[in-house]
């Protein structure tokens, strides 16, 4: 395929998300965005993922089982060399091959430290967080604050350069990665096909969700106003 044929590819994961909450599945929230795409593409009957987060995205990233990655669980904060070896070949890199230019945006769970990041692992570029939405909520407990620990943070970057800090990750900066992905550098690929890889922080852990998703309009809050904005 050439530039001008090879198709856009893009990849949406969204954790805490069952197969019932979206209304053109039979969900009783409406979900008219997604209902769209469902309407004007495929839709799948059958789609099976692992117990947690970051064996399901490995195995997404690697097409491999995640107990022949070592990823079987979530890594913890602080946890070290956990996530993804260097090694591994991923689907972003399978897409760089081919000439694609691939990007990155939200929760990656995959490896916090250097050598272990999306831009380690064969995207182009990357806005986002390290671990888990839920860090989102440290911030605000007395403890937290107690202990000295640095604050959770987004972070951005591209290849071959080091991520830097883009903001606080709390329960007020939450929707930063609503409102900040996908960056405006994304069209400076021109002509390239583009596999972009998304992963929504909205409906993970509902209890710290932004002030912008908290409508009350749905009768299933706060999870219900996740889902209709999805």
């Amino acid at each position: 395929m050439t530039p001008s044929t090879a198709p856009n590819v893009v990849f949406i994961l969204v954790d805490n998300c069952g197969w019932g909450d979206f209304s053109c599945y039979g969900g009783t929230v409406p979900t008219p965005r997604i209902d769209s795409l469902a309407a004007d593409g495929m839709r799948l009957n059958n789609y099976t993922v692992e117990a947690q987060c970051t064996p399901t995205r490995s195995a997404i990233m690697t097409g491999r089982l995640p107990v022949r990655s070592g990823t079987t669980k979530v890594p913890l904060p602080g946890q070290g060399d956990a996530g993804l070896a260097p090694w591994e070949y991923t689907l972003a890199e399978l897409f760089s091959d081919a000439g694609y230019a691939t990007a990155a945006f939200g929760k990656w769970h995959l490896g916090e430290t250097p050598g272990r990041l999306p831009t380690d692992q064969g995207f182009d570029e990357w806005f986002g967080i390290k671990n888990s939405s839920d860090e989102a909520g440290y911030a605000s407990y007395t403890r937290f604050g107690e202990l000295d620990y640095p604050e959770p943070q987004w972070w951005e970057g591209v290849k071959g350069e080091p991520v830097t800090a883009a903001g606080a990750l709390d329960r007020r900066s939450k929707d930063l990665g609503v409102r900040r992905s996908p960056r405006a550098r994304w069209t400076t690929f021109g002509g390239t096909p583009r596999r972009r890889s998304r992963s929504s922080c909205i409906p993970h852990f509902c209890r710290f969700i932004p002030p912008s998703a908290c409508t009350r309009t749905s009768r299933a809050h706060p999870v219900g106003d996740c889902m209709r904005i999805a």
